[in-house]
Protein backbone atom coordinates (compact mmCIF):
# COMPACT_ATOMS: atom_id res chain seq x y z
CA UNK A 1 0.00 0.00 0.00
CA UNK A 2 1.09 3.30 -0.94
CA UNK A 3 0.60 6.41 0.87
CA UNK A 4 0.79 10.26 0.71
CA UNK A 5 -0.19 13.10 3.09
CA UNK A 6 -2.15 15.90 4.09
CA UNK A 7 -3.26 17.39 6.97
CA UNK A 8 -6.76 17.43 7.41
CA UNK A 9 -7.28 20.13 9.94
CA UNK A 10 -5.19 21.92 13.14
CA UNK A 11 -6.83 20.65 15.87
CA UNK A 12 -6.49 17.50 17.52
CA UNK A 13 -9.91 16.81 19.29
CA UNK A 14 -12.65 14.60 18.26
CA UNK A 15 -12.99 10.85 17.03
CA UNK A 16 -10.25 8.90 16.69
CA UNK A 17 -10.33 5.21 15.08
CA UNK A 18 -8.10 4.17 17.62
CA UNK A 19 -9.19 6.34 20.89
CA UNK A 20 -12.57 3.93 19.48
CA UNK A 21 -10.91 1.24 19.02
CA UNK A 22 -9.28 1.68 22.77
CA UNK A 23 -12.83 1.98 23.98
CA UNK A 24 -14.35 -0.90 22.50
CA UNK A 25 -11.39 -3.45 22.90
CA UNK A 26 -11.76 -2.00 26.92
CA UNK A 27 -15.64 -2.95 26.83
CA UNK A 28 -15.00 -6.57 24.91
CA UNK A 29 -12.31 -7.14 27.84
CA UNK A 30 -14.87 -6.08 30.89
CA UNK A 31 -12.32 -3.58 32.02
CA UNK A 32 -14.14 -0.22 33.38
CA UNK A 33 -12.00 3.48 32.98
CA UNK A 34 -11.03 2.96 36.11
CA UNK A 35 -9.72 -0.62 35.75
CA UNK A 36 -7.56 0.20 32.13
CA UNK A 37 -6.88 3.59 34.16
CA UNK A 38 -4.73 1.68 36.42
CA UNK A 39 -3.55 -0.89 34.93
CA UNK A 40 -1.96 1.43 32.59
CA UNK A 41 -0.84 4.07 34.97
CA UNK A 42 -3.14 6.65 34.03
CA UNK A 43 -6.68 8.53 35.71
CA UNK A 44 -9.30 6.98 34.32
CA UNK A 45 -10.58 10.72 33.22
CA UNK A 46 -7.61 10.73 30.55
CA UNK A 47 -8.09 7.26 29.59
CA UNK A 48 -12.18 8.76 28.73
CA UNK A 49 -10.40 12.01 27.21
CA UNK A 50 -8.02 9.37 24.99
CA UNK A 51 -10.78 7.11 23.76
CA UNK A 52 -13.02 10.51 22.94
CA UNK A 53 -10.13 11.64 20.85
CA UNK A 54 -9.68 14.96 23.04
CA UNK A 55 -6.61 13.98 24.32
CA UNK A 56 -3.15 12.47 23.11
CA UNK A 57 -1.21 9.98 25.08
CA UNK A 58 2.68 9.95 25.66
CA UNK A 59 4.25 6.93 23.43
CA UNK A 60 4.88 5.36 27.20
CA UNK A 61 1.33 5.71 28.23
CA UNK A 62 -0.21 4.25 24.73
CA UNK A 63 2.00 1.55 25.24
CA UNK A 64 1.07 0.41 28.18
CA UNK A 65 -2.42 0.57 27.35
CA UNK A 66 -1.74 -1.58 24.16
CA UNK A 67 -0.33 -4.12 26.25
CA UNK A 68 -3.12 -4.29 28.36
CA UNK A 69 -5.26 -4.23 25.44
CA UNK A 70 -3.36 -6.87 23.84
CA UNK A 71 -2.68 -4.58 21.29
CA UNK A 72 0.58 -4.14 18.80
CA UNK A 73 2.87 -1.72 21.15
CA UNK A 74 4.31 -0.47 17.98
CA UNK A 75 1.44 0.44 15.85
CA UNK A 76 -0.05 2.62 19.57
CA UNK A 77 3.18 3.82 19.43
CA UNK A 78 3.10 5.19 15.86
CA UNK A 79 -0.20 6.33 16.87
CA UNK A 80 0.76 8.12 19.20
CA UNK A 81 4.00 10.12 17.45
CA UNK A 82 1.21 11.05 14.72
CA UNK A 83 -1.45 12.65 16.75
CA UNK A 84 1.15 14.39 18.83
CA UNK A 85 3.25 16.16 15.90
CA UNK A 86 3.07 17.73 13.15
CA UNK A 87 5.63 17.28 11.30
CA UNK A 88 5.43 15.35 7.76
CA UNK A 89 8.24 12.87 8.35
CA UNK A 90 6.43 11.23 11.39
CA UNK A 91 3.16 11.13 9.61
CA UNK A 92 4.87 9.58 6.35
CA UNK A 93 6.76 6.76 8.48
CA UNK A 94 3.50 6.15 10.84
CA UNK A 95 1.01 6.10 8.32
CA UNK A 96 1.18 2.83 6.32
CA UNK A 97 1.30 1.23 9.78
CA UNK A 98 -1.74 3.09 11.18
CA UNK A 99 -3.63 2.41 7.94
CA UNK A 100 -3.05 -1.44 7.59
CA UNK A 101 -3.98 -1.98 11.30
CA UNK A 102 -7.18 0.10 10.84
CA UNK A 103 -7.69 -2.04 7.83
CA UNK A 104 -8.59 0.83 5.81
CA UNK A 105 -6.96 1.02 1.95
CA UNK A 106 -7.07 4.31 0.08
CA UNK A 107 -10.26 5.51 -1.72
CA UNK A 108 -9.59 6.78 -5.89
CA UNK A 109 -11.54 9.90 -4.36
CA UNK A 110 -10.44 10.33 -1.33
CA UNK A 111 -7.87 8.55 0.49
CA UNK A 112 -7.90 6.93 4.15
CA UNK A 113 -8.47 8.82 6.99
CA UNK A 114 -5.90 8.52 9.99
CA UNK A 115 -5.42 9.61 13.65
CA UNK A 116 -4.03 13.28 14.28
CA UNK A 117 -5.67 15.25 11.03
CA UNK A 118 -4.10 13.35 8.48
CA UNK A 119 -5.20 11.62 5.67
CA UNK A 120 -3.29 9.79 3.10
CA UNK A 121 -4.10 9.34 -0.84
CA UNK A 122 -2.37 6.31 -2.72
CA UNK A 123 0.95 7.52 -3.22
CA UNK A 124 3.78 6.06 -1.67
CA UNK A 125 5.51 9.40 -0.88
CA UNK A 126 4.69 13.33 -1.52
CA UNK A 127 7.91 13.87 -4.31
CA UNK A 128 5.61 10.61 -6.22
CA UNK A 129 2.04 11.73 -6.05
CA UNK A 130 0.68 11.91 -9.60
CA UNK A 131 -0.75 15.02 -11.55
CA UNK A 132 -4.30 13.21 -11.29
CA UNK A 133 -4.22 12.48 -7.56
CA UNK A 134 -1.69 14.26 -5.44
CA UNK A 135 -0.93 14.90 -2.22
CA UNK A 136 -2.19 18.32 -0.62
CA UNK A 137 -0.72 20.20 2.18
CA UNK A 138 -1.84 23.78 3.23
CA UNK A 139 0.74 26.07 4.13
CA UNK A 140 0.01 29.35 6.50
CA UNK A 141 1.10 32.28 4.10
CA UNK A 142 2.29 35.33 6.12
CA UNK A 143 2.61 38.66 5.34
CA UNK A 144 6.50 40.01 3.96
CA UNK A 145 8.47 40.16 7.67
CA UNK A 146 6.13 39.02 9.84
CA UNK A 147 6.83 37.26 12.49
CA UNK A 148 5.34 33.68 13.06
CA UNK A 149 5.93 33.52 16.95
CA UNK A 150 7.50 30.26 18.75
CA UNK A 151 3.97 27.99 18.60
CA UNK A 152 3.73 25.35 16.27
CA UNK A 153 0.77 27.71 14.46
CA UNK A 154 2.14 30.75 12.71
CA UNK A 155 -0.17 34.16 13.97
CA UNK A 156 -1.60 36.51 10.94
CA UNK A 157 -1.52 34.71 8.11
CA UNK A 158 -2.80 35.95 5.53
CA UNK A 159 -3.61 32.93 3.35
CA UNK A 160 -3.09 29.27 2.61
CA UNK A 161 -0.52 28.50 0.10
CA UNK A 162 -1.65 25.06 -1.12
CA UNK A 163 1.27 22.73 -2.15
CA UNK A 164 1.16 19.05 -3.88
CA UNK A 165 3.35 16.20 -3.77
CA UNK A 166 4.86 17.54 -7.04
CA UNK A 167 5.58 21.04 -5.72
CA UNK A 168 7.52 19.62 -2.71
CA UNK A 169 9.82 16.90 -4.69
CA UNK A 170 12.10 15.37 -1.92
CA UNK A 171 11.33 17.36 0.77
CA UNK A 172 9.42 15.68 3.83
CA UNK A 173 10.78 17.06 6.87
CA UNK A 174 8.33 19.98 7.19
CA UNK A 175 7.71 20.95 10.46
CA UNK A 176 4.65 23.22 11.26
CA UNK A 177 5.66 24.74 7.93
CA UNK A 178 4.90 28.73 6.84
CA UNK A 179 5.36 30.81 4.07
CA UNK A 180 6.71 34.22 2.89
CA UNK A 181 5.87 35.92 -0.33
CA UNK A 182 9.03 36.60 -2.03
CA UNK A 183 9.26 40.21 -1.92
CA UNK A 184 10.30 43.54 0.32
CA UNK A 185 13.26 44.55 2.67
CA UNK A 186 13.64 40.98 4.85
CA UNK A 187 14.69 39.61 1.51
CA UNK A 188 18.03 42.28 1.39
CA UNK A 189 20.16 39.75 2.05
CA UNK A 190 18.88 37.47 -0.29
CA UNK A 191 17.86 39.14 -3.25
CA UNK A 192 18.83 36.45 -5.65
CA UNK A 193 16.06 34.34 -3.80
CA UNK A 194 13.63 37.06 -5.00
CA UNK A 195 11.32 36.92 -8.08
CA UNK A 196 7.86 38.58 -8.89
CA UNK A 197 5.19 35.90 -7.93
CA UNK A 198 7.73 33.57 -5.85
CA UNK A 199 6.59 32.21 -2.38
CA UNK A 200 9.30 31.01 0.13
CA UNK A 201 8.15 28.12 2.20
CA UNK A 202 9.96 27.26 5.45
CA UNK A 203 10.19 24.52 8.27
CA UNK A 204 10.65 24.89 12.27
CA UNK A 205 12.85 22.09 11.94
CA UNK A 206 16.28 24.01 12.09
CA UNK A 207 18.90 21.64 12.69
CA UNK A 208 20.69 20.06 11.65
CA UNK A 209 21.76 23.35 10.34
CA UNK A 210 24.37 23.31 6.43
CA UNK A 211 26.66 26.18 6.45
CA UNK A 212 24.86 28.83 4.30
CA UNK A 213 21.32 27.42 4.80
CA UNK A 214 19.19 30.41 4.38
CA UNK A 215 17.05 30.98 7.75
CA UNK A 216 14.52 33.61 8.94
CA UNK A 217 16.31 35.36 11.71
CA UNK A 218 14.97 38.16 14.69
CA UNK A 219 17.00 40.54 13.97
CA UNK A 220 16.33 44.41 15.89
CA UNK A 221 12.88 43.77 16.07
CA UNK A 222 12.21 42.49 12.28
CA UNK A 223 12.64 39.37 10.64
CA UNK A 224 15.35 39.13 8.02
CA UNK A 225 15.85 35.97 5.41
CA UNK A 226 19.93 35.48 5.54
CA UNK A 227 22.52 32.68 4.69
CA UNK A 228 23.75 31.61 7.70
CA UNK A 229 26.83 29.84 9.81
CA UNK A 230 26.58 28.60 12.99
CA UNK A 231 29.49 27.11 15.03
CA UNK A 232 27.68 26.49 18.23
CA UNK A 233 28.72 30.10 19.97
CA UNK A 234 27.78 32.71 17.40
CA UNK A 235 24.87 33.10 14.21
CA UNK A 236 26.64 34.65 11.19
CA UNK A 237 24.23 36.65 8.62
CA UNK A 238 25.93 36.25 5.53
CA UNK A 239 25.42 39.85 3.61
CA UNK A 240 24.12 40.25 0.31
CA UNK A 241 26.93 39.78 -2.93
CA UNK A 242 29.07 42.05 -3.00
CA UNK A 243 27.96 43.79 0.58
CA UNK A 244 30.17 43.54 3.61
CA UNK A 245 27.06 44.05 5.96
CA UNK A 246 28.20 40.74 8.30
CA UNK A 247 26.37 40.09 11.81
CA UNK A 248 27.47 38.01 14.26
CA UNK A 249 24.73 37.32 17.11
CA UNK A 250 25.73 35.03 20.25
CA UNK A 251 23.94 31.72 20.14
CA UNK A 252 25.75 29.41 21.97
CA UNK A 253 23.45 26.29 22.21
CA UNK A 254 19.81 24.95 20.45
CA UNK A 255 17.77 26.91 22.61
CA UNK A 256 19.31 30.35 21.92
CA UNK A 257 19.72 29.45 18.43
CA UNK A 258 15.86 29.17 18.75
CA UNK A 259 15.44 32.66 19.38
CA UNK A 260 16.98 33.67 16.82
CA UNK A 261 16.04 31.97 13.94
CA UNK A 262 11.94 31.28 13.18
CA UNK A 263 12.37 28.76 10.01
CA UNK A 264 14.88 27.75 7.27
CA UNK A 265 13.90 27.95 4.18
CA UNK A 266 13.04 24.00 1.90
CA UNK A 267 11.44 25.26 -1.35
CA UNK A 268 11.26 28.77 -3.34
CA UNK A 269 7.68 28.19 -5.06
CA UNK A 270 6.94 29.45 -8.15
CA UNK A 271 2.95 30.85 -7.25
CA UNK A 272 1.26 31.75 -4.70
CA UNK A 273 -1.74 29.45 -4.76
CA UNK A 274 -3.47 31.44 -1.55
CA UNK A 275 -7.15 30.53 -0.56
Amino acid sequence: MKLGLRRRRSGISGSDPIGERIRSLRIARGLSLQKLGERARAAPSHIFHIENGDKTPSEALAARIARTLGEDVQIFRAWARLRRRSSLGVALEAAPVLARYLGREPAADRGVELPGGWSAPATATLAEAPASHPARLLVPLLSDGADPGEGPRPSGATGMLRLTGRDLGAVVDLEHPFSYPAVGASLRRVPDLHAEGRVLVLTRRVLPLAPGDVCAVRLDGRIELARVIWNERELLLLPAPAANDFVVLPATDADALARLIVGRVVLSHSHAAAR
